[in-house]
């Protein structure tokens, strides 16, 4: 499954439609887990869509000490890629990091692990700002509560845990005098931005390059073409400056 980037379809019987469906389904997805397998199908999401191939991950249920449902039964539905959508990269690091390094980095990763992390336990904060935000309408409050967003980390948290990794890893990866490679380094979009605006009011924008041309479109979401030439890409710069 390592192919997949999408999200999965979590499927469960429905006796409403197909009558007995409940008994096949669970019998299926008991054998496929015993058997630790899963269930390969031809699937169409609706009627007049292409079909895909799918496979049929089995979850059992699971419950706790007090019995409640922590996981319900059912199959994770994973649209699986054709041949032609894999694509083979060649990747060759350009430096192979140091002994001194990786052991630096082995060190960090362990302090900073999680000794009991479940995902259950992280909530979407986008969710829960959509239900803050309804029950402020629904009960006419003047401001609209703002969520904590566990999944960002706990910046402080961390350097408080595990400041002398951190540091012996900043030493070993970044040593004195190390400088960042030009094709890592964050586009400076300031400076473009600067750059077009003056060229702009100064009537020489044709003298920008191609290159600084095409960053101020990306920095200010100015959507060209990527085949566009410089005349148009200066053309749409100029309606967009008005």
């Amino acid at each position: 499954f390592h192919h997949v980037a999408g999200k999965s379809t979590f499927i469960r019987p429905c006796e409403t439609v197909f009558n007995g469906s409940t008994d096949f389904f669970v019998a299926l997805l008991k054998r496929l887990h015993a058997r630790e397998m899963v269930g390969m199908v031809h699937c169409v999401s609706r009627e007049g869509t292409p079909g895909y191939i799918g496979a049929l991950l089995p979850q059992l249920e699971q419950r706790d000490e007090d019995n409640e449902q922590l996981r319900p039964m059912g199959f994770h539905l994973i649209h699986l890629p054709f041949a032609d959508d894999i694509r083979k990269l060649d990747y060759e690091p350009s430096v192979d990091p140091s002994t001194a390094q990786v052991d630096a980095a082995k060190s960090l990763v362990l302090k900073l692990k999680a000794k009991q992390f479940s995902s259950d336990l992280i909530e979407n904060p986008q969710v829960l700002q959509f239900n803050k935000t309804l029950e402020a309408i629904a009960l006419e409050k003047d401001a609209i509560e703002e969520t904590e967003d566990c999944t960002k980390p706990n910046i402080e948290s961390m350097n408080k845990r595990a400041a002398k990794e951190i540091s012996q890893f900043n030493n070993v990866a970044f040593p004195a005098g190390y400088t960042i490679p030009e094709d890592c380094k964050k586009p400076d979009y300031k400076r473009v931005i600067a750059l077009v605006q003056n060229r702009q009011r100064e009537g020489t924008l044709s003298k920008v390059t191609v290159t600084d041309l095409k960053l101020y479109c990306k920095g200010v979401r100015l959507k060209v073409p990527s085949t566009a030439k410089k005349a148009e890409v200066v053309e749409a710069i100029k309606k967009f400056l008005g």
